[in-house]
């Protein structure tokens, strides 16, 4: 009876520790490169502007010239019960961490040649946290899901079809 005592109080250890464990994301490939043959610059140019209009998301730097699209940080939504998960994965954090916040950015790059126009979408994650009550956020980097990517991939070529 007592060894069973003993394993019962081993097990409970043991998944209390594997319970405050955290995990690192897990990066995963995804695209972020897509063409579109049958359109001008102009289009493509005009169409990613309104995706990112559609998506709500802030543009910091709009440089037609250059083909240089970037997004402000966006905040979405984290709660006890939903991770939102669709954009990023930012691992699991121990039993005694909490999230605060998580933000992303997008960098997007539009570029044109004899075959068509290439739209470059890179997006950054990242995740804030505190290790224990009133202590001061942590911040680590996140992986994108390829989700955002493939969202504004589709609205860009729905613009697109929407042209003529």
């Amino acid at each position: 009876m007592r060894n069973r005592g003993w394993a019962a109080l081993l097990f409970l250890l043991g998944a209390v520790a594997l319970a405050s464990c955290a995990t690192a994301p897990k990066p995963r490939p995804i695209e972020k490169s897509f063409m579109f043959p049958d359109a001008s610059y102009d289009e493509v140019w005009k169409a990613t502007n309104q995706a990112l209009e559609q998506r709500g998301l802030p543009v910091d730097i709009a440089d037609k010239e250059l083909g240089i699209l970037t997004t402000d940080w966006f905040h979405f939504t984290y709660t006890v019960t939903r991770q939102d998960t669709n954009y990023a994965d930012c691992g699991t954090l121990d039993l005694f961490s909490h999230e605060l916040d998580r933000r992303g950015r997008l960098k997007l790059l539009v570029r044109g040649d004899s075959t068509g126009v290439t739209l470059k979408i890179n997006v950054e994650y990242e995740q804030s946290y505190a290790d224990q009550p009133g202590s001061d956020a942590i911040v680590r980097s996140c992986v994108s899901t390829g989700y955002m990517e493939g969202r504004i991939r589709v609205l860009v070529a729905e613009g697109l079809a929407g042209r003529h």
